[in-house]
């Protein structure tokens, strides 16, 4: 014998109790009106991570990335995305001399292209499921404007970085 606990047609669950006093949670008629709550953060999409990433190669991608594993509460994640943005950063402008000197330019050329792809098919697949869900429940997005801004502000970092290592260790 089943005894009816929440009779509420607007409520979001049913509860119902067992005579052993077990309580049983079945969804109502009336599930998929419920209003879920709109977001009240912003997300960078992958095609920002793509436009900041042309700009300011893997560091600004990373960062925008982090950005996002911030607003879903993923420290560990968010951290991750720093660090390989910042790592591949490094190894993309030491690769670059190196394949200049052995007479590859059009090879500098071609992994910078092929990094900015990777980027942007990496933040797709890993958080393009979120960024499907936010704008789902209308959450809004950054701009690519700010996403603009974000890596043209990662170039000229990475550009006084460099000129640093050019005085102090050449």
């Amino acid at each position: 014998m089943m005894l009816e606990l929440v009779s509420d047609k607007t409520a979001p669950i049913k509860e119902t109790a067992n005579l052993c006093g077990s309580v049983l949670v079945q969804p109502t008629e009336n599930w998929h009106q419920l209003d879920a709550s709109k977001p009240e953060y912003r997300l960078y999409r992958p095609s920002s991570v793509l436009i900041a990433s042309i700009c300011g190669g893997p560091v600004s991608a990373g960062l925008l990335m982090s950005a996002n594993y911030r607003r879903w509460r993923q420290p560990a994640a968010a951290r991750k995305a720093l660090l390989y943005g910042f790592l591949g950063t490094i190894v993309l402008i030491y690769l670059q001399p190196i394949l200049h000197l052995c007479s590859l330019d059009f090879g500098t050329r071609g992994i910078g292209f092929g990094a900015v792809v990777a980027l942007q098919q990496t933040a797709q697949q890993l958080q393009g499921k979120q960024i499907s869900d936010h704008k789902a429940l209308k959450g809004e997005l950054h701009s690519h404007w700010r996403a603009l801004a974000i890596g043209l502000g990662c170039l000229a970092l990475e550009f006084v970085g460099v000129l640093i290592v050019a005085c102090f260790f050449l």
